[in-house]
C-alpha cells in the first residue's frame, strides 16, 4: 500500500501475483490486492480465476467526488479504460 495504483498497471501486477502463486508458493487466497476502484481491471482480474483477496478503498460513494479525489480515476473514466488495463 501506498506505491500507487497497482490496478492502472495491470500486467506487471498481475505478473507479481502469479510468480508469487506459481514460484514462491503462496496461495492466491493470501495475496490482497488493495485498488482505488479501476472497474475494468477488476473484472480482467476476476476473469484470471485465481481467488485473490481485493482490498478496494473507494474514498467516496459517487465516481463524481472520487473522480476530483483521486486523479487516476479521472483519467481512466475520461479515457474509458487505461492502456495496459484494456491490453489483450
Amino acid at each position: 500500500m501506498g506505491m500507487g495504483e497497482p490496478l492502472a498497471n495491470y500486467l506487471v501486477t498481475m505478473d507479481v501475483v502469479q510468480r508469487l502463486h506459481e514460484y514462491r508458493g503462496l496461495s492466491a487466497r493470501h495475496i490482497t490486492v488493495s485498488t482505488v476502484g479501476v472497474a475494468p481491471a477488476i473484472e480482467r482480474m476476476a476473469k484470471t480465476g485465481l481467488p485473490l483477496t481485493l482490498a478496494v478503498s473507494l474514498h467516496s460513494a459517487n465516481n463524481e467526488s472520487r473522480s476530483q479525489l483521486i486523479h487516476s480515476i479521472a483519467v481512466i473514466h475520461s479515457n474509458g479504460c487505461t492502456r495496459p488495463v484494456c491490453s489483450g
